[in-house]
């Protein structure tokens, strides 16, 4: 609704859906969705839909921290582009604590 357009014409222009090599093995294929750059409404390193950005992104990344996977996410290839993730995040008790409620709903 923000940008005014269809979701599906900005999944057509943003994602990429299709088989893709799993890291493991050489053999096996994936079938997903995915970004072709880290977020489609990235501008110039900035949000360009802040004011109205969904949940996931409001808690990200914080919710690694949270959950105790940012370090191993951080070096994953697939965020590799986020600049977010590219020192280390620390979370305040009370900021956690609220992670907690939100991430419970």
């Amino acid at each position: 609704m923000h940008l005014g357009e269809p979701v599906g014409a900005i999944y057509r222009r943003f994602y990429a859906l299709g088989l893709f090599l799993e890291e493991r093995d050489d053999w096996l294929r994936l079938v997903a969705v995915k970004l072709k750059k880290p977020c489609p409404f990235l501008e110039n390193d900035l949000c360009g839909i802040y004011p109205v950005r969904p949940l996931p992104c409001i808690l990200f990344p914080e919710y690694l921290v949270w959950q105790v996977t940012f370090e191993a996410k951080a070096g994953a290839e697939h965020f590799r582009d986020y600049l977010c993730l590219r020192q280390p995040l620390e979370l305040s008790p009370a900021r956690a604590e609220v992670m907690g409620e939100l991430m419970r709903m």
